[in-house]
């Protein structure tokens, strides 16, 4: 599976969900739009996924308001930049990972208690 399909595979769980959630895209190859993007607020290392519905991990004693899930395969690596956001979200209580299947994914989600009650089956 490639990284894009599992960033489909995951987009379609969660519209299913109808979780408060999305994905923003900041990709850009070229230079000049890099360039562009970055003046207009885009931020490098962004995760694939931002959810932003209360999760607890009982067993940890820990609880927040919004998970960050960065998408991977196979032997690909997070970035620098990538680890830096993921840093500073924790910091700031979201439950943070990287996830390189749909079976990681989903068992992420079984922390979250969604507003709307549509728990992952």
């Amino acid at each position: 599976m490639s990284e894009r399909d599992l960033q489909i595979e995951t987009a379609s769980l969660l519209k299913r969900l109808g979780w408060l959630a999305w994905h923003t895209p900041n990709e850009a190859r070229a230079k000049q739009r890099r360039l562009e993007g970055a003046r207009l607020g885009v931020l490098a290392g962004v995760p694939d996924w931002i959810i932003l519905e209360p999760w607890m991990d009982a067993d940890a004693g820990r609880a927040g308001l919004g998970i960050a899930v960065e998408l991977k395969v196979g032997r690909n690596k997070t970035t620098p930049e990538q680890d830096r956001v993921l840093k500073q979200l924790t910091a700031r209580g979201f439950l943070t990972c990287v996830c390189r299947s749909m079976s990681e994914f989903q068992r992420v989600l079984r922390y979250v208690n969604p507003r709307n009650g549509r728990r992952l089956a």
